[in-house]
């Protein structure tokens, strides 16, 4: 039979299993996509879940320093302020005799040549400082 001018028509051997690999291929990277697109999914649900638990931790916080700022509020109305002396120098005082340990302002005990403890002192709200002493002081309270 004379050429009849559909070259090409026919497929070469090795084209069968070509075609395959790139069957298979095709197969691969569509499932790859969707594997993608599932563990994307994953993660936009843990980013919702943290934000919804970042909010929630905002509002207890917020309540918390709330409530922290009433205990200022209460603590200041009802503590017990009176004019004193420590060690013989004038300072401000507050009474509380609930405490097992009395604490001063640097400024007042700044001229006694205190050690550094190796204890800290952590308030409520993270504040941190390093104790000096321990100090013998006499505390009159002025009439």
């Amino acid at each position: 039979m004379a050429d009849s001018g559909a070259r090409g028509s026919e497929m070469p051997k090795d084209s069968e299993p070509r075609l395959k690999r790139l069957d298979n291929l095709v197969a691969g990277l569509a499932q790859a996509m969707n594997e993608m697109k599932q563990e994307t999914s994953a993660v936009g649900v843990r980013i919702d879940k943290m934000a919804q638990e970042t909010n929630e931790m905002k509002q207890e916080t917020n309540a918390v320093v709330a409530r922290m700022d009433l205990m200022q509020e209460l603590g200041d109305a009802l503590a017990i302020r009176v004019s004193g002396t420590v060690d013989g120098r004038p300072c401000p005082l507050v009474v509380d005799t609930g405490v097992a340990k009395t604490f001063g302002r640097e400024e007042v005990v700044a001229a006694q040549d205190l050690p550094v403890s190796d204890r800290q002192l952590y308030g409520v709200i993270g504040h941190c400082t390093t104790l000096r002493g321990p100090v013998m002081s006499t505390i009159t309270v002025e009439r």
